[in-house]
């Protein structure tokens, strides 16, 4: 995460699980751009895991790498990769009563231009998508830009509200997601909501036990994330999981959304590559260095799913290399111990060990036996010719 107050400066936080029935003792690096930048010993106990931290300058882009010198049965999560990105300016229309905790929190950063202006006056920059945040009220259209919507209900592609939900208790955050990541939402105690349907290529951000409450949707060129209550109606203000809401829900809509994958995705995830106005291919390099040529189609979008493998890949664009991280970093994958317990909706499936039936090769037995019939029959005719 970036510093607040020096946005050229950061921390990668690194956590580490051990799922062996013994305590591992290891070295945890740190490599930017493959030459070792620090280093740190960590112990975890059985089971347990430790959090490591490691100060980063984010001035330049540059590809940071986290390794474990340790050899286990699972090779492929114990490295994790990051793309170092410099701070970006994005340019944010405050549309809308505008509580001074989301106004604060936009500026905090200090890389958001904020102005409280009619959206037509914005001229993107090169690379970047105006932003538009929308507090109380709902934009008019959707055209190619982000939208962040608070307590209001977009327009047209599938939304609409249905009803009011009163104390919605928050069940699940898709921490996974960079828009959400690392959001602890569990005492913010929201009085009231809207319920909401969104449009079929929606994902939900957070879900509470009759509906969604913060959601991302795609509608055409739009990409629209939106809260379905008035964070003044909760205590989410005074919690810091705020402005880190906003700064990431900001950064991902300036990012372009669906149409260029966040820097850093999981491995065997679609890597979504957006080309330029007149680009007709796109070179994705893996990280085993194998090469693919990629065709884009009218719109310049391109999909690529060949990543199941760990590491960086490089997408040439037009020119420009513009690296992306995959990542081994579910902890259900990296626990390979054997299952002692499976549960099926409401059952509960104890393992037993139970003798199985196989064929055996005894090839090798009958050689042996071959070898030692000849050599008894060898014995044999040499003693009888000396006598």
């Amino acid at each position: 995460r970036r510093s607040i107050e020096n946005p050229a400066a950061g921390e990668i936080f690194v956590r580490i699980n051990n799922f062996a029935p013994e305590a591992v003792k290891t070295t945890t690096s740190l490599y930017i751009d493959d030459k070792l930048a620090d280093a740190g010993e960590v112990q975890i106990e059985p089971g347990a895991s430790e959090a490591y931290v490691f100060k980063i300058a984010l001035d330049a882009q540059r590809v940071a790498r986290v390794s474990l010198d340790i050899n286990d049965s699972l090779l492929s999560d114990n490295s994790a990769w990051a793309i170092l990105e410099p701070p970006p300016h994005v340019q944010v229309t405050v549309v809308g009563s505008a509580n001074p905790f989301l106004l604060k929190a936009l500026n905090a950063s200090g890389r958001f231009q904020v102005q409280r202006a009619s959206a037509e006056v914005i001229t993107p920059s090169e690379g970047t998508l105006p932003v538009f945040v929308y507090d109380g009220e709902a934009p008019e259209s959707l055209g190619r830009a982000g939208y962040l919507v608070f307590n209001a209900v977009p327009p047209g592609g599938g939304f609409r509200e249905e009803g009011a939900l009163v104390n919605p208790v928050i069940l699940d955050v898709d921490t996974s997601s960079p828009i959400a990541a690392f959001l602890d939402l569990g005492d913010i105690f929201i009085e009231k909501a809207r319920k909401m349907t969104f449009p079929p290529e929606t994902r939900v951000l957070v879900s509470a036990d009759e509906a969604p409450l913060v959601a991302l949707s795609y509608v055409g060129d739009a990409r629209i994330i939106t809260v379905a209550f008035d964070p003044m109606d909760s205590r989410w203000p005074i919690r810091i999981s705020y402005p880190m809401f906003v700064t990431n829900a900001v950064n991902f809509l300036a990012s372009g959304g669906p149409e260029q994958t966040a820097r850093r995705f999981p491995a065997g995830d679609v890597l979504v590559l957006n080309g330029r106005a007149g680009v007709s291919e796109i070179l994705v390099t893996s990280p085993d260095g194998s090469t693919s040529a990629l065709q884009c189609d009218g719109d310049s979008t391109v999909a690529f799913g060949r990543t199941g493998r760990a590491g960086v890949y490089t997408a040439i664009i037009d020119g420009r290399e513009i690296p992306y991280a995959a990542n081994l970093t579910d902890i259900r994958e990296s626990d390979i111990t054997p299952v002692t317990r499976f549960e099926a909706g409401s059952a509960s499936i104890l393992a037993t060990d139970a003798p199985t039936r196989k064929n055996r090769e005894i090839w090798r037995e009958l050689i042996l036996f071959a070898f030692v019939v000849l050599m008894v029959e060898w014995y044999i005719y040499n003693r009888r010719t000396y006598v």
